[in-house]
């Protein structure tokens, strides 16, 4: 069986044209293997961050209303028989604050009460 001219000149376009998609491909399938383990290894951190938004949002809440914040995006006030509450104010944040955000932010950025219990009842310093 001969090659005809026709075959034989189809063949020769043909035939680059092959190798060249085949390379192609080649090169796709690596960057696609490259992506899928770029994607693996951000998932891992992802996962990793999960795990510390986590523990942070447990040490801040009880567990109960973190885990409850977390799946449903709101939870039921609860009521306490007794109960303490602190606010603290960090010593020289206002006039830091002050100084760096002066230019920025036109309203108070921090104010602290604090309300203590004494023999005689509660007062509140400002």
């Amino acid at each position: 069986m001969a090659i005809s001219a026709v075959q034989f000149t189809i063949g020769i376009v043909i035939l680059p044209v092959v190798i060249i998609l085949v390379r192609n491909i080649i090169k796709l399938i690596k960057k696609i293997k490259n992506f899928s383990e770029d994607l693996q290894v951000k998932t891992c951190e992802l996962e990793a961050e999960k795990q510390r938004t986590e523990e942070l949002l447990y040490q801040l809440l009880p567990r109960s209303v973190a885990k409850q914040l977390m799946t449903d995006g709101s939870t039921l006030p609860e009521s306490y028989l007794s109960a303490t509450i602190m606010f603290s104010d960090v010593v020289g944040f206002t006039s830091i604050a002050r100084y760096a955000f002066s230019k920025c932010i036109h309203v108070p950025l921090y104010s602290t009460l604090y309300i203590s219990e004494s023999e005689t009842g509660l007062y509140m310093h400002i």
